[in-house]
This record gives C-alpha cells, structure tokens and sequence, in this order.
C-alpha cells in the first residue's frame, strides 16, 4: 500500500478533525483525495513541501500545481483557513479559491515560484486575511499594480 492509500484511510475516521498541518514531507507529490472525509476541516497548512503539485478536495476540487482543473465548486465548503508554505513549485492560485464560502484567511509564505493571484480575489468579501511573504516574483507584480493604482 502506498502513502496515498494510507492517507485516504486512515482520514475516514477524522470527521471531526479541524485543523491539518503536513509539515517537511519532501516526497510528498499529492495530497490524497481522503481529504474529502475530513468534512469539518477549518485549517489546512502545508510546509516544505517541496514537490507538492495537487490537493484534492473531493471529485469536485482539484489543484494541479494550483492550476484549476475544475470547473467550480459544487458544493460548499467550511474551509476557513489556507496556508501554503515552501512550495517551490507552485506558480499560480486557481480562481475558484474564491468560491470557498467561508475561506477567510489565506497564507502563501516562501513559494518563490507564484507569481499570481486569481483576479477575483479582489472582489472577494470573506477574505480578512492575505499574508504574503518569501514569494519575490508575486510581491513584485504586486507592488507594480498597487503603484499603477496610486499614481
């Protein structure tokens, strides 16, 4: 059985489970669709995770190098809280991470490689909280844009 098996397993029985760090897994590639179990979930934090390229949510969510292959969401979800921390080849957020109805807080910290922002998240009122730090070529179009609105 490989880690992605085990990890759909063994979520099953964490439907009460609130917060998940996943933390230095430097082969982790996916994070399992099991996640889907976890229907109480509020935080999700990955850190130095250097390979990571997927999370999925269920069959209706899906993160391939945070490039969305989805069409949206169809269903809501609780989700209040999303850290992405060290990972180096994420470039880009889909824009349906503004369609997370209770999406509150969203932290991407040291991934060097994202460079953008979905355009939506402008208009997205739920969000109190966007921390961006370590991730230079994404803090350099920003500061551009931010300038550009203030001249």
């Amino acid at each position: 059985m490989d880690l992605h098996e085990c990890l759909t397993d063994w979520m099953k029985g964490l439907t009460s489970l609130k917060t998940l760090h996943i933390e230095n897994n430097h082969k982790l590639k996916y994070l399992s669709p099991g996640i889907q179990y976890l229907t109480s979930l509020q935080e999700l934090c990955t850190d130095d995770c250097e390979k990571l390229i997927e999370i999925s949510l269920g069959d209706s969510i899906k993160w391939e190098a945070l490039t969305c292959d989805s069409p949206g969401l169809q269903r809501p979800t609780i989700l209040q809280r999303l850290t992405i921390m060290n990972c180096q080849n994420l470039m880009a957020l889909p824009d349906w991470i503004c369609k997370l109805c209770s999406f509150k807080a969203l932290d991407l910290l040291y991934c060097q490689n994202l460079k953008s922002l979905p355009g939506s998240i402008s208009g997205y009122t739920s969000l109190r909280s966007l921390q961006i730090y370590g991730c230079q070529p994404l803090v350099r179009k920003m500061s551009k844009i931010i300038r550009r609105g203030l001249a």
